[in-house]
């Protein structure tokens, strides 16, 4: 196989793609099948390829160090995962839609083994796109340290009651939040739950954080824009027990004292595009309906 180099819209270091993984959702059988099919294709140009279950965390941890690429066979929320797995490998992530909205994902199934053969000879551009990192804190010692790529959410539970949420910006404290909760997303996760709480929609790559309450009683609390620079702390005050959501994958009970520290990660997720960077406004109201 010939070692060629992508072309990149962001002054991104570049790397030959070479030893691909491919991951499957596990409860969607047609990207099993469709797996196979990519990986026979790389390795039939002379790349090694390695097929997983993308909801394999710890395996998928292991061959991220010899990978070159990630291709990854889901919706947004398989392609979340996996580009949190891949973000301190700085491994780049090309995402195939078998979702419904499609934010993130680049090709569709009938256009995968195409966009591969495209990636695998050079074409391409790599986006980076921003993180959150989320720490738990409780009586001075850390409990968790994670990173999200969408958003971070911290609010009410199952039960319907309101929880009281005081929130610092640097260290500043800008209210008591009563409410469902609070949300914290990066500019990529603005077309997530911050949109549908009231939130704006930021252009992917700007350097931003949204501060959003959901339903907030506190009628002149609107959602703020925060560069990427400041440290958000969310503090449970009282019962009821609240939650911590992490891209809607990592979840977490918290007791009242707690303390959720959200700022800017050390990492950022990488994605291989083949469209257009105008592509994400020519078709945004089209995935928002």
């Amino acid at each position: 196989m010939s070692a060629p180099v992508l072309s990149t819209g962001q002054p991104t270091p570049t790397t030959a793609i070479r030893r691909v993984g491919i991951l499957h959702h596990p409860r969607i059988p047609d990207t099993r099948a469709l797996a196979q099919t990519l990986a026979e294709r790389v390795r039939a140009v002379e790349g090694s390829a390695w097929v997983g279950s993308a909801w394999e965390y710890n395996e998928i941890v292991r061959h991220m160090a010899n990978l070159d690429l990630m291709v990854t066979l889901g919706g947004d929320g398989t392609l979340l995962r996996a580009a949190r797995s891949a973000a301190p490998f700085h491994v780049p992530v090309l995402g195939v839609n078998f979702g419904r909205l499609g934010f993130l994902t680049e090709l569709r199934p009938a256009d995968a083994m195409e966009g591969l053969e495209r990636v695998l000879g050079g074409e391409g551009w790599l986006d980076e796109r921003g993180m959150l990192r989320v720490e738990i804190w409780r009586d001075g010692g850390r409990l968790l340290q994670t990173d999200g790529l969408n958003d971070c959410f911290v609010g009410r539970g199952p039960a319907p009651r309101t929880v009281r949420l005081t929130t610092r910006i640097n260290g500043s404290v800008l209210a008591t939040i009563a409410g469902d909760g609070v949300i914290v997303a990066t500019s990529t996760g603005s077309t997530a739950y911050s949109v549908a709480a009231g939130g704006p929609i930021l252009a992917p790559n700007t350097p931003a954080f949204v501060l959003t309450p959901v339903a907030a009683h506190l009628l002149a609390m609107r959602s703020l824009v925060l560069p990427t620079t400041t440290t958000v702390e969310i503090e449970t005050v009282d019962d009821p027990p609240s939650v911590l959501s992490v891209d809607g994958q990592v979840n977490l009970d918290l007791a009242p004292g707690y303390r959720v520290l959200v700022s800017g990660s050390p990492y950022s997720a990488t994605f291989i595009r083949l469209r257009p960077a105008n592509h994400f406004f020519g078709t945004l109201l089209e995935r928002l309906r």
